[in-house]
């Protein structure tokens, strides 16, 4: 972008924000990121964003890109001068060019593998949001381009990236329970239900992250390690097991909802 502070008729900014010197980092050290899950009004797609390909990337038989590659959600990272929904909303604006109504308070998710060992790991703090209007021009429109997709095929499209398919489900239970206004005690059930798993799925992911760095400290010893890695499995057993059960319960409470049922049981595990 050029070096003006430009803005639309709106006044919003026609600008990325660029380097990290207001970057916010948790007590481990994760970078913080900000991000929402667009979702149509209807709540059964998602926009997605991407880079747009450039010449060398295009494939020599057809002249076009793999359709699915490199699609993700918009986010980025969360400063210090602004709060993480004002940053969520920004970055939505940023990237896809979009306005959202956010609808949630934020999932965090930490990230358990580091993808690229010049960035470090991040911890991603992803609202739900309803798409309210896409603009035709936005700061990163002559570089990336956006699609909607179905739910089932954002979950495909986004498998190399569990920590935003993560944030893609947990937009599906906060469907879930706001399908289930009508019958408040039910939905605070859910809620609360929904609420105490997480907390524990938080619990055991440290003492997972725990357990990782150990055995990668165990160059000697096979028996020390090979026990640390049983324990290590049962703790993954014990998230799988949470996370489907959290389903299971929305399932349940949504006996008058066949439509979100199939949903809600095809990305139960």
């Amino acid at each position: 972008m050029s070096g003006l502070n430009s803005t639309d008729t709106n006044g919003r900014s026609m600008e990325s924000r660029v380097g990290r010197s207001k970057q916010l980092y948790n007590s481990k050290g994760f970078r913080r990121v900000a991000g929402v899950v667009p979702l149509s009004p209807d709540k059964e797609r998602v926009l997605l964003i991407r880079s747009k390909p450039t010449e060398s990337k295009l494939t020599e038989s057809t002249g076009s890109t793999e359709s699915t590659k490199g699609w993700v959600l918009p986010k980025g990272g969360w400063e210090s001068d602004e709060t993480c929904q004002q940053a969520a909303v920004r970055e939505a604006w940023e990237e896809a060019g979009i306005e959202v109504e956010v609808e949630a308070s934020p999932d965090i998710i930490e990230e358990q593998h580091c993808r690229k060992l010049s960035k470090g790991q991040s911890e991603y703090n992803f609202f739900q949001g309803t798409v309210l209007e896409r603009h035709d021009k936005w700061p990163e429109h002559e570089k990336r381009e956006r699609e909607w997709f179905t739910i089932s095929q954002a979950m495909e499209i986004l498998k190399t990236r569990p920590e935003l398919q993560e944030a893609l489900k947990s937009s599906i239970l906060s469907h879930a329970v706001e399908a289930l206004t009508p019958q408040p005690e039910r939905q605070e059930a859910l809620k609360s239900a929904i609420a105490a798993r997480k907390s524990s799925i938080a619990a055991l992911n440290d003492s997972l992250a725990a357990g990782k760095s150990s055995t990668a400290a165990l160059k000697n010893g096979p028996e020390p390690q090979e026990a640390l890695e049983c324990s290590i499995e049962a703790l993954q057993a014990s998230i799988t097991a949470l996370k489907s059960s959290i389903f299971s319960q929305a399932i349940e409470a949504l006996k008058n909802r066949p439509d979100l049922q199939v949903l809600l049981k095809e990305f139960q595990n």
